[in-house]
């Protein structure tokens, strides 16, 4: 038999407890980064050679320190909004 658990603030998620769903969405604006990518794949840079000096993260640095806070310390649910999902070059 599985022992039952009481839920707690961090195992159940409500809308209303956490702020409503503006409260843990965040906005990421790839377009630096889209053309970034796009001119590095221009210059025949590919997956395998990437590196992390390529393809500075610049005001998104911040962002995705956020996004790593509130799921590991916070609430543990982020919605990201802004990755350009219809673009299968991008994606």
């Amino acid at each position: 038999m599985v022992e039952q658990v009481e839920p707690s603030e961090v195992s159940c998620w409500r809308a209303d407890s956490l702020g409503g769903v503006d409260a843990v969405t965040r906005h990421v604006d790839v377009d630096e980064i889209t053309e970034q990518a796009r001119a590095l794949a221009a210059a025949g840079v590919t997956y395998d050679t990437l590196n992390l000096d390529d393809l500075p993260l610049g005001d998104l640095t911040d962002v995705f320190a956020d996004i790593d806070l509130e799921l590991r310390e916070r609430s543990g649910i982020v919605i990201v909004d802004g990755f350009p999902v219809d673009d299968p070059q991008v994606a």
